[in-house]
């Protein structure tokens, strides 16, 4: 284990896109509250919109965000250790084979659940009870094994995964659909968890968090097992 650690850390120095990735959560966080309130001011002085009603949505945006961000440095860590063949030396520790991923998401997921608690107690718009809170945390996470999944599934370097983090942007659009398309249009989308999360803003919050979050489940299940089998074959 402390080799897999100064592995990772060793991973993340030389890195600084991932040094960057891992302090943007807090970066957008802040960027989203205080532009939100001064841009409402502006707004409501000049047009009486008031910007107050997306507040909920802005929130779990950055949660949306910050977790898929945070897959993203889990999937360049694990492209990095591919390459450096440092994945068929883990084979031979405790911590190889299926364990390997389980490891790898952990000290991410710590870190991540760290920033979650200054996000929600500094910089959300908005004041949420303690079950809400969790469920969005818990969306937000499973965004982060499904996007860390996706892209080393799909990607085979840095390169290739650049290309797919940015397709994997696309997965926005369902959410903003859910907060300004009202038609049946947006069920079009349904296959993808970002939809409910915006519609659990909008109405039936529990029912539709959870319905996110077994998508996401059904989608990170299948990408698990076609990685390990990747993962076989590349050792």
């Amino acid at each position: 284990m402390k080799i897999f650690l100064k592995n990772t850390f060793d991973l993340i120095k030389k890195d600084s896109m991932v040094l960057l990735l891992l302090i943007s959560p807090l970066l957008i966080a802040l960027l989203m509250k205080y532009g939100s309130i001064i841009l409402n001011n502006i707004l409501f002085d000049h047009y009486h919109f008031d910007l107050r009603v997306y507040y909920l949505y802005i929130d779990g945006f950055i949660f949306f965000m910050s977790g898929m961000i945070y897959g993203l440095v889990i999937a360049f860590l694990i492209i990095d250790e591919i390459d450096d063949g440092v994945v068929s030396y883990y084979n031979i520790t405790p911590i190889g084979g299926k364990k390997y991923l389980q490891v790898r998401f952990l000290l991410p997921l710590l870190f991540l659940l760290i920033l979650f608690s200054i996000i929600s107690v500094f910089l959300t718009l908005m004041r949420y009870d303690l079950l809400k809170l969790i469920s969005i945390w818990v969306f937000s996470i499973s965004q982060m094994y499904l996007t860390g999944l996706i892209v080393i599934n799909l990607a085979n370097n840095k390169l290739e995964a650049l290309v797919v983090s940015k397709m994997l942007g696309l997965q926005i659009i369902p959410f903003i659909l859910s907060i300004f398309e009202k038609s049946n249009f947006r069920y079009f989308f349904s296959f993808l968890p970002s939809l409910f999360l915006g519609l659990a803003f909008e109405r039936n919050f529990y029912f539709n968090i959870l319905l996110s979050i077994l998508i996401s489940i059904v989608m990170i299940c299948i990408f698990k097992l076609r990685f390990q089998k990747k993962l076989y074959t590349l050792t």
